[in-house]
């Protein structure tokens, strides 16, 4: 059973997932052998959930060899093929969307396909709440929901 500072802890890092403290959290659930590397074992360990779950929904994603690839274009690890937390850290949004390649599956599609869309998206709402573009996830988040929570206590 999860105590509630736990949860906060974990929401907190499902909806941002570009800042250090973050980042070593889901680095450490990924590397479930614990060596310090993320590998194409656990890629393709948390990957095929996310495919498997994909079908369910009738959508198509690519192999775990495209996603390992997008990786390394992306996170430029000093060893091809195997990303050490210092990799993530050095890029935190290209972190970001991987973990949520491998451990989310609302999230996935988004990392993999819409990312130039999901940021005018996050544009727009910032502008619709009268906040700067310069928030972080985490805290577009909370100001949306904050609104939520108003235009329901407003009905």
């Amino acid at each position: 059973l999860m105590s509630y500072t736990d949860f906060i802890y974990f929401y907190m890092s499902d909806e941002d997932k570009t800042n250090e403290r973050t980042i070593r959290y889901w680095f450490e659930v990924i590397d479930f052998d614990c060596d310090g590397w993320i590998t194409i074992n656990e890629i393709h360990h948390f990957y095929s959930e996310q495919k498997l779950r994909s079908q369910d929904l009738s959508q198509m994603l690519p192999e775990t060899e495209c996603i390992m690839c997008m990786a390394n274009d992306l996170l430029m690890p000093t060893s091809p093929g195997r990303f050490r937390l210092e990799d993530l850290l050095r890029n935190k949004k290209a972190a970001q969307h991987l973990v949520n390649i491998l451990l989310n599956s609302k999230k996935s599609i988004t990392s993999i396909f819409l990312d130039g869309e999901m940021h005018s998206m996050q544009a727009i709402l910032a502008s619709r709440l009268g906040v700067p573009q310069s928030l972080s996830p985490w805290e577009l988040h909370c100001r949306y929901q904050y609104q939520i929570l108003q235009d329901t206590r407003a009905d």
